[in-house]
């Protein structure tokens, strides 16, 4: 058993990140085409476009396997941000909160675990310094 989660960790890391660079991306997208669009100061596009970006850091992280237990934290807890502040993009508002369950749940064995192998640093940053 504990093989076969091993073998599946980058499996996790690659769908919480193709999850949440699809959301920033197409985020991204529409708010930097039409950025004056929205007035609301809960949605502001400068917000918006800070918030995405760092979404798209995140899974960049993570697709690469940098520091993954961290990075899935803080891509999970920025995607329930964006969930709550009703700027999802992918699909309706109804479709938000289940992918934003589905990758908590696909976060929480790399959180316990870590990124598994074919991670750029897997042992951390321990090795570089």
């Amino acid at each position: 058993m504990k093989t076969v989660l091993y073998n599946l960790q980058p499996v996790f890391r690659v769908a919480v990140s193709a999850i949440i660079g699809t959301q920033a991306g197409l985020a991204l997208l529409q708010a930097t085409t039409d950025p004056f669009s929205r007035h609301d100061i809960t949605t502001a596009p400068l917000a918006q476009i800070a918030l995405n970006g760092l979404l798209l850091m995140v899974a960049i992280w993570l697709l690469l396997g940098i520091r993954t237990r961290v990075v899935a934290a803080l891509g999970c807890v920025l995607l329930a941000a964006v969930t709550m502040t009703g700027g999802f993009i992918l699909g309706s508002e109804q479709v938000g909160p289940i992918l934003l369950i589905v990758a908590i749940s696909l976060s929480i064995p790399l959180l316990v675990f870590g990124g598994g192998r074919w991670a750029l640093y897997s042992g951390g940053w321990r090795h570089l310094l």
